[in-house]
């Protein structure tokens, strides 16, 4: 069996499990909820310090405490998680995610807030360059692919 196979089958059985992991300790060891159809296998399977540690730490760099930050394309959270912890009490992070199953996981890791951590508000939305609504395409894999399909966009004019 082609390992690409084997690696959809245990997606697909692993896709309705969510869990309760935490970050490394440099982003604040707060919890996230990760799921196999959401995140994929490497946030359920493998340890939070092989989860993008480049991120985690640009995140450390960048962000200061009380600051406001957003994260466009939030996906399960895991740089708004960090963000929220660097921010500290005084700040606020807002999580943009158009995939509606992210939202739903963002949604319920943001009511696991960490005190001295900033509050976390997600924004179920795409951010595109222009006005209008568009067709949302998501990825059957690798849930961060998902792209906003600029073939069906629908112009909103004003009313004459």
């Amino acid at each position: 069996m082609k390992t690409g196979l084997v690696r959809r089958l245990v997606e697909i059985s692993l896709g309705p499990l969510t869990i309760r992991r935490r970050l490394p300790s440099q982003a604040g060891a707060s919890a996230i909820l990760v799921s196999g159809k959401v995140g994929g296998l490497r946030y359920l399977l493998k340890g939070s310090r092989f989860w993008d540690p480049e991120l985690l730490r640009i995140a450390g760099l960048l962000i200061r405490s009380g600051e406001t930050v957003w994260d466009v394309g939030a996906n399960v959270g895991l740089f708004s998680r960090a963000a929220s912890y660097h921010a500290g009490a005084n700040g606020w992070v807002l999580c943009i995610e158009a995939d509606v199953d992210a939202v739903v996981l963002l949604n319920r890791t943001c009511r696991l807030r960490a005190a001295g951590h900033a509050d976390m508000t997600v924004l179920p939305v795409a951010i595109s360059d222009a006005d209008g609504f568009v067709r949302f395409a998501v990825a059957r894999r690798a849930r961060a692919a998902a792209d906003v399909a600029r073939r069906y966009r629908v112009e909103l004019r004003p009313a004459d």
